[in-house]
């Protein structure tokens, strides 16, 4: 494969976690109407724990660092967070 070619599929991987990042603040914003509707706090500390256990070790397994992993999804998380409010 060519650079060019290369940079092709870089793009092309960036416009889908782009889409994949839209979709996910697309439904913590329907986790918010959920969580109002049952009367739920919009934190959750268990659930994002759980959400980070789960990420680090299916970057494990892929042999992704793991604190990159950590640090991507706390802000991702956090980010849900203040949609959410």
């Amino acid at each position: 494969m060519n650079l060019k070619v290369i940079r092709q599929e870089i793009d092309k991987t960036d416009e889908k976690l782009l889409s994949l990042l839209d979709r996910r603040f697309q439904l913590a914003i329907l986790a918010k109407v959920a969580k109002k509707k049952l009367k739920l706090p919009i934190e959750d500390s268990y659930r994002e724990r759980e959400i980070i256990k789960r990420m680090e070790k299916m970057a494990k397994n892929r042999g992704l660092p793991i604190s990159f992993i950590n640090k991507i999804f706390k802000l991702i998380i956090n980010e849900a967070k203040r949609k959410q409010k």
